[in-house]
């Protein structure tokens, strides 16, 4: 992280590294390189934008879920968009707490993007 923000300051020409560098690195290194070929028409980007704000609702719902961070339609990577959690500051789960909370939270979450994406192309 610390070096592709090195290199996106570099590209800036900035003499030294900034946060906003680090967080794009952050992105960068999470979400993938930026498809800038892939062009989205408007109707797609509704479809993906009402997709990851349903991940974005469900997990503000969800009583254990992590904090959202950040949510994004730009395409990266193989996905067309991406919800960025913030995840606690706990190392070590049980097993339980893993399947009850984890499970819940990515299964939920999965479940109610697909379907707000779903009720729009059908609409």
């Amino acid at each position: 992280v610390c070096n592709e923000a090195a290199l996106i300051a570099a590209r800036y020409l900035r003499p030294s590294v900034e946060n906003t560098h680090f967080e794009q690195a952050i992105e960068r290194v999470i979400a993938g390189l930026e498809k800038k070929t892939q062009v989205l028409q408007p109707a797609e980007k509704k479809v993906v934008a009402y997709h990851e704000a349903g991940h974005a609702v469900a997990g503000w719902f969800l009583e254990n879920a992590d904090p959202l961070l950040k949510v994004s339609i730009i395409p990266r990577g193989k996905g067309l968009g991406y919800a960025q959690y913030l995840p606690k500051e706990q190392f070590l789960y049980t097993t339980e707490e893993v399947m009850k909370y984890h499970a819940q939270h990515v299964l939920c979450c999965t479940y109610v993007a697909r379907s707000l994406a779903s009720c729009l192309i059908a609409c």
